[in-house]
């Protein structure tokens, strides 16, 4: 029992945040579905990538001219696209953080635009990734487009929720185990 218990105050500290990065950083899956009502993407994903500013907010919409520091890098189909790359968005546009700082999405028209996406990046190759204007279907509206792909974004679980998912299932098979062995004797 003492060993289980330390196991799990172990595996607590270890899916605990790292304090001393301030700001938020999204990890962002790609699917290649179709699906106007999703909120998310779903595997299997075509893409990844990371969204981040150094503003730490809660839920709300910010604008996209207020965040300090956007940075992204997504490949979508082995194509990349970054913040170096050339980006549009009008004024208005923002970013909409919901889920307790989990997920996101961007709220804009796109009348500026050159797909009408409420976020357009052109990379290197000329291949246009944009993020469908909310005009579309009511928010939040999680659809991409490239040259290759359509379907949904969103954010992805960060590596210690699976490892605390993971944790806890291993010692639910030791607490069953050992029920099993101790009503067997």
């Amino acid at each position: 029992m003492i060993l289980a218990v330390r196991c799990v105050l172990l595996s607590c500290l270890l899916c605990l945040p790292i304090p001393a990065m301030a700001g938020m950083v999204f990890q962002v899956g790609f699917d290649n579905t179709f699906d106007i009502g999703a909120i998310d993407a779903t595997p299997p994903y075509v893409g990844s990538g990371e969204l981040s500013f150094d503003n730490n907010l809660a839920d709300g919409s910010y604008l996209l001219t207020s965040l300090s520091n956007l940075s992204f890098s997504f490949t979508i189909g082995g194509e990349t696209w970054t913040e170096a790359d050339s980006v549009f968005f009008d004024p208005d546009t923002e970013i909409v953080i919901f889920n307790t700082g989990r997920r996101f999405y961007f709220n804009g028209v796109g009348n500026s635009t050159p797909e009408g996406g409420s976020f357009d990046v052109i990379n290197s190759n000329s291949h246009i990734l944009t993020f469908e204007p909310n005009d579309f279907a009511a928010p939040p509206f999680t659809l991409y487009v490239t040259p290759d792909y359509f379907g949904n974004f969103g954010s992805i679980p960060e590596p210690s929720t699976w490892v605390l998912a993971a944790t806890g299932s291993l010692f639910g098979l030791l607490a069953a185990k050992r029920r099993h062995k101790k009503n067997a004797a």
